[in-house]
């Protein structure tokens, strides 16, 4: 079976058996997903019902609370919230829990619980309704019973008025007034058993009733039949209100037994949702368990299958590739002899049998080949010794030749070089006297129009003279211009002192006056100030009017000696520009003499540098061909031992 199983799978693909392995692996890797998000889901529907039960326990609560306020208070809007509370119990049972996986008769027992709490509840209402309704009759009752006792009294004290001495009618007085004080006993009993609603304070109020009543009845055949009337009146009204006591005792009997039902319905509703989430409780335990278990089962056959995979892959498919590299390993040292392909299983249809076989075929290929390589490699040796031997003959000839030619190149390359340079040499010499010739026919020019510039300046030189002269003559001007305001500003000054003394003398009267000669002699003082600063500058001006013209008369002088020295320049000038055009006409004719020259020697040159050229060419042939020959030589040899590396 096992031999089998292994010839089945060695047929089958390694992608196919990677996909299933792997498929297998993902599929229980999806198991356990689903599984995951199955629990999942589960214990979200089991967390939604535990907070249903939860808010079922507090809409109870929250009832039961509501329920003792309406009856401590009576507050319709309490009952109004035990009804919403209640509604809100019975719509979560119908739509949240009864689609749900809880067991349907704990359901039904909430759900009756409720119900029974509502029909309570209802009871309960009515009678505190009963109770509420009683109460008011018993006031009324009270009230019409006192009424009545009062107007007996009234009565009978009439009647004593009208017969003051009468006993019997005092006797009847006072027992309608102790008739009085029971009905007081009595309405302060009752009041008693209103509030407290023991079985004590009912059975002492009835007895007081009763007694009252008693009371009454044997005392109204004593009394007169106007006063026996009224007393009649008021045992009626007496017994309305026994009659209203009766029923508020029925109301709280009412009210005893509805909240008997209302906490039996509580306790219900409390076990059946205690019931209710021990059971989604246990259910998510057991939900829990099963998971931890499903997923455990699930894990535990992951890695059985992982491990059986690994097994099966390297069974299938890492041992063939070690057989197969250990064969690869082998041919690549040389080893071709078939030892371990007879060991190799190549009756596998998988890639790696189609690699095995593919490997043996190699080696097979790589023997003939290098059995037919070792062959040829002897003849190539044989010929690569004689080839080396042919190519070193010639390449000492090819040499010989080429020191030669080298020698005769070098010569006809000095004197080409030497032809080039006299005409280099010339051409720039000829070149400088042409240029030499035109710099100095511009520097004739330059002079010409210096000289014509000089006698320009030398002119504006004079003309600047005259004008520095005539700048000087009215300077001087100025400043007897500025004598005058300077003696006027003195004058002005001295009026003013004098006016501003005279003011002084006046007194009040000059005071203006004062002033304005104040202002006169400031305004003069000032004169005198800016008169001095411009005579300042005036006086500069002057000197610096005097020095110009001066420096005007030594440029003149230096302007006319200029003139001079350029016209001697340039006559020196025509002189070089004729001797350097001399010099040119006789370099023109040198190099004209030395091109013819130096291109007879260029044709010697290229003619020598071509056959140095093919000796080159001719010696770098021989050289590369005794290089290649012992190259091949040594190649051959090599190859001779790298075959023998071989094991065929």
């Amino acid at each position: 079976m096992y031999d089998w199983l292994v010839v089945q799978l060695g047929r089958l693909n390694v992608s196919l058996k990677l996909v299933v392995g792997f498929g297998i692996l993902l599929f229980l890797t999806l198991l356990v997903l689903l599984s995951g998000l199955h629990s999942l889901d589960n214990q979200a529907g089991r967390g939604e019902q535990m907070a249903t039960i939860t808010e079922l326990n507090d809409l109870s609560q929250q009832a039961n609370l509501a329920r003792l306020q309406f009856e401590l208070g009576g507050d319709r809007s309490q009952a109004e919230r035990v009804e919403q509370h209640s509604t809100k119990m019975l719509e979560l049972i119908e739509q949240r829990l009864k689609g749900s996986d809880i067991d349907a008769r704990q359901l039904e027992a909430a759900r009756q619980a409720v119900s029974q709490y509502r029909e309570a509840f209802s009871a309960l209402t009515r009678a505190v309704d009963q109770r509420t309704q009683a109460r008011s009759t018993l006031v009324g009752s009270a009230q019409s019973a006192l009424q009545a006792f009062e107007t007996l009294d009234k009565q009978l004290f009439d009647l004593l008025a009208e017969q003051p001495g009468d006993p019997q009618l005092l006797h009847s007085a006072q027992a309608v007034g102790q008739l009085h004080q029971q009905l007081l006993l009595v309405r302060y009993q009752v009041r008693g058993y209103v509030f407290e609603q023991s079985a004590s304070a009912e059975q002492a109020a009835f007895a007081a009733f009763d007694q009252l009543r008693d009371t009454g009845t044997a005392l109204q055949s004593q009394l007169p039949a106007i006063a026996a009337d009224g007393l009649g009146a008021a045992l009626k009204d007496l017994q309305n209100y026994r009659s209203g006591i009766e029923h508020f005792r029925d109301g709280v009997n009412a009210t005893v037994q509805a909240r008997q039902g209302l906490n039996g319905a509580s306790e219900a509703l409390l076990s059946a949702s205690d019931r209710l989430y021990d059971d989604t409780l246990k259910r998510n335990e057991a939900e829990t368990a099963a998971a931890k278990t499903r997923q455990i089962l699930i894990a535990v056959l992951a890695l059985a299958f992982g491990f059986l995979s690994g097994w099966a892959i390297n069974r299938q498919i890492v041992r063939p590739l070690h057989e197969a590299l250990e064969l690869a390993e082998r041919i690549a040292q040389g080893d071709l002899s078939q030892g371990l392909s007879r060991d190799l299983n190549v009756q596998r249809s998988d890639e790696l049998g189609q690699l095995q076989r593919v490997m043996l075929r190699m080696r097979e290929s790589l023997s003939q080949l290098l059995g037919h390589i070792g062959g040829s490699v002897s003849q190539l040796a044989t010929a690569a010794d004689e080839l080396s031997a042919v190519t070193e003959q010639t390449r000492a000839g090819v040499n010989s030749q080429r020191v030669e030619t080298e020698q005769v190149a070098s010569a006809i390359h000095e004197m080409a070089a030497t032809v080039q340079e006299v005409a280099r040499n010339a051409e720039q010499a000829s070149a400088a006297a042409q240029q030499a010739d035109q710099q100095a026919r511009q520097g004739d020019q330059v002079v010409q129009d210096a000289v014509n510039q000089i006698d320009r300046l030398a002119i504006e030189v004079d003309r600047s003279a005259e004008a520095m002269e005539l700048l000087r003559k009215e300077s001087e001007k100025i400043g007897s211009v500025l004598d005058v305001i300077k003696s006027v500003a003195e004058q002005t000054n001295l009026l003013a002192l004098n006016a501003a003394i005279e003011a002084a003398r006046a007194g009040e009267a000059g005071r203006g006056f004062a002033v304005v000669a104040d202002e006169v002699r400031g305004l003069a003082q000032r004169t005198q100030s800016s008169t001095a600063e411009i005579e300042g500058l005036i006086a500069g001006l002057q000197r610096g009017a005097q020095e110009a013209v001066t420096r005007m008369d030594d440029s003149r002088r230096l302007t006319g000696s200029s003139v001079e020295l350029t016209r001697r320049a340039g006559e020196a000038l025509g002189v070089i520009a004729r001797t350097v055009a001399d010099i040119q006409g006789m370099n023109l004719q040198i190099a004209s003499a030395a091109e013819e020259q130096s291109s007879v020697a260029e044709e010697i040159n290229r003619s020598v540098v071509q056959v140095r050229e093919i000796a080159d060419q001719s010696a770098a042939a021989s050289e590369q061909t005794a290089s290649s020959s012992t190259e091949l030589a040594r190649l051959g040899n090599e190859l001779q031992l790298q075959v023998g590396r071989f094991r065929l």
